[in-house]
């Protein structure tokens, strides 16, 4: 489904990037978890 494609390729250049990263000293852990993507109609009412 393109949800699970879209998710996967947002989280995997997420992960790439070092500035989701704390210092090496500090632990070099990740900053941020990784990202709630949802996808919906554009014609939704609710929007």
């Amino acid at each position: 489904m393109i949800n699970d494609r879209l998710n996967t390729f947002v989280i995997s250049i997420l992960k790439k990037k070092p500035l989701n990263r704390l210092p090496e000293e500090l632990s070099d852990r990740k900053i941020f978890s990784d990202p709630l993507i949802g996808i919906a109609k554009g014609n939704d009412p609710l929007f």
